[in-house]
């Protein structure tokens, strides 16, 4: 269990980047520190938001802001907008900077994206010794500005691929009453600042749900879909540390009403999906699949996955994985470590494009978006 230690300096220290630190007060939440990434790795202390946190004092009373990448204005607006607003009562209100940064799979080196557990150990230092001094600059950045308007600041960090979950599991665990999001225009048409009360009742509000994550490729729709339609069966080939096989059961490769049967490794187990394809729209370079047996159906009553390959330009587009399932009760979790696990099946993908008969490499940049 890394030690956190309360912290006077305004300015964050490497250390603070991965904790979370109250001046002068008890700390919020413990942080683990994964026992294969003890060597003091950049990625290697996270927020666990699964724990009881029943014994943590109550803080309520802070602001906490999210804050995406260096120059992102709608973050920058959104803390802005959070200091000169009245939702801060008084002198003493702490705001709580949130970034959520990506999980490192992959390490840059001369013979391009590698595995960590493939690169060399200096190779590796170098490249976080990198991280984290650009992950200083951007909290800096932000903490300047609380600083100018005289308000005191802490920082909570958290790794995790999945921004917009990250946020929503912070709020029990933290017990968040006001959390400011600034929404970009490109994503959504607008720019949407506020605060959200804190409603951990109304969390789940139906068994029924609808989860999408968008992927962005440089390469043509047409040419990913043809690789889930036809060949599906070759994408364990080169990326087995997710699809370990795809097995046709009825019918053939391509076609509606064919029954293939999915083995994958998710949430760290081997599982089985035997599945229908439900649909196949060649003009929008949409499959939809319905899944019959396997794993799944232990949770769900009903579970689809729709992939749309949406032409972006000539030669990128965007991939958009869409789940829509139904749950057997309402203890239940919504599988958004499903759209994780498209997320990095994906960039896995993006290394083998050649074999794939795909342009060039992909690269990606995920947006996600959840509704009930």
């Amino acid at each position: 269990m890394a030690k956190i230690a309360p912290e006077e300096k305004e300015s964050p220290s490497s250390t603070m980047l991965f904790e979370v630190v109250d001046h002068g007060m008890v700390p919020l939440q413990s942080i683990e520190e994964d026992e294969e990434l003890s060597e003091g790795s950049l990625f290697s202390i996270d927020i666990d938001l699964h724990r009881d946190h029943d014994h943590v004092e109550d803080h309520s009373d802070g602001i906490y802001v999210a804050v995406g990448k260096n120059n992102n204005k709608s973050s920058m607006d959104a803390l802005l907008w959070t200091l000169k607003h009245p939702i801060i009562s008084s002198s003493s209100t702490f705001v709580y900077l949130v970034h959520v940064f990506p999980v490192v799979r992959l390490i840059p080196s001369p013979l391009g994206m590698l595995p960590k557990s493939k690169v060399n150990p200096r190779l590796d230092e170098k490249f976080v010794a990198r991280e984290r001094d650009n992950r200083r600059k951007l909290l800096q950045t932000y903490i300047e500005a609380c600083s100018a308007a005289k308000v005191k600041v802490d920082t909570v960090l958290i790794e995790s691929d999945m921004v917009a979950k990250a946020l929503l599991d912070l709020i029990p665990t933290l017990n968040i009453r006001k959390l400011v999001v600034g929404t970009s225009k490109s994503n959504n048409s607008y720019l949407v600042i506020g605060y959200w009360e804190n409603h951990p009742q109304e969390k789940m509000s139906s068994l029924e749900g609808k989860l999408e994550t968008d992927v962005e490729i440089k390469a043509p729709a047409s040419k990913y879909h043809e690789i889930f339609k036809h060949r599906p069966h070759h994408v364990s080939n080169h990326a087995s540390d997710f699809v370990q096989g795809c097995d046709l059961h009825e019918g053939e490769w391509g076609a509606v009403d064919s029954v293939i049967c999915w083995k994958y490794f998710h949430d760290g187990k081997p599982r089985v999906a035997k599945v229908l394809v439900e649909a196949i729209d060649d003009e929008n370079n949409t499959i939809t699949f319905k899944v019959l047996e396997g794993d799944l159906m232990e949770e769900y009553k009903s579970f689809r996955g729709t992939m749309k390959c949406i032409p972006k330009g000539d030669k990128e587009s965007v991939i958009r994985c869409s789940l829509e399932y139904e749950k057997l009760h309402d203890e239940i979790i919504d599988p958004h470590t499903l759209l994780e696990f498209f997320t990095g099946l994906t960039k896995t993908l993006r290394n083998t494009s050649l074999r794939l008969k795909l342009p060039h490499k992909l690269t990606c940049v995920c947006f996600v978006r959840w509704s009930n």
